[in-house]
């Protein structure tokens, strides 16, 4: 733990790294990006889809396809020449800031580190297909009477939900816990400062 011997430092106060915990997380986003590119790997050879077929899970709700999209997620900045090479660089920013931020929140409250894991997992998982193949592989279309949402993946859907929990955790919570942890401590402070006091 941290050594805190005055306001200003009680203040600035975070959790220390827990190496234990940032494993576990980093293996989350390993599984979750496994699960991904074996999904797309599926999409990009199954014989209907590469014919231009589609697959229906839900009839008229939910069906399988396959799409090249060399934009972000949900097709944004699709079929721009300078978009594949603009989205890439973005991505390898953005994996090494989730990656240093995943490990400098690991000790704290779950859902914190489990989120940035999950939006690091959805981050590198289309980084891989535009390094690999240019383009994103999006294969899950959503549609229903005449009103079609954009074709996505699994990372997609990783980024997209981590990225509502990680605004509503900050706007929410984040103050909270850090002012718990601020609590904590400056209790333990108070109490080492006694234990010196009583042995001197």
């Amino acid at each position: 733990m941290k050594k805190v011997t005055s306001e200003d430092q009680l203040r600035e106060f975070k959790p220390d790294i827990s190496w234990k915990r940032s494993f576990g997380f980093l293996l989350l986003t390993v599984i979750l990006v496994v699960l991904d590119q074996i999904s797309k790997l599926w999409a990009a050879n199954n014989e209907v889809l590469q014919n231009g077929g589609k697959i229906e899970v839900i009839p008229g709700f939910f069906q399988f396809i396959h799409t090249l999209n060399s934009g972000a997620a949900f097709s944004f900045l699709n079929n721009q020449e300078w978009g594949i090479y603009f989205l890439t660089g973005v991505s390898v920013v953005t994996t090494i800031i989730f990656l240093t931020l995943l490990f400098k929140y690991s000790a704290w409250p779950a859902i914190f580190p489990v989120a940035i894991s999950v939006l690091l997992a959805g981050t590198v998982g289309n980084l891989i297909d535009r390094v690999r193949l240019g383009a994103v592989i999006d294969f899950l279309d959503f549609h229903y009477n005449g009103w079609h949402f954009p074709t996505f993946n699994i990372a997609d859907a990783c980024i997209t939900v981590s990225a509502v929990v990680l605004f509503f955790y900050v706007m929410f919570k984040y103050d909270k816990d850090l002012e718990k942890y601020n609590l904590e401590i400056q209790n333990n402070v108070r109490t080492s400062s006694e234990d010196s006091i009583t042995l001197q």
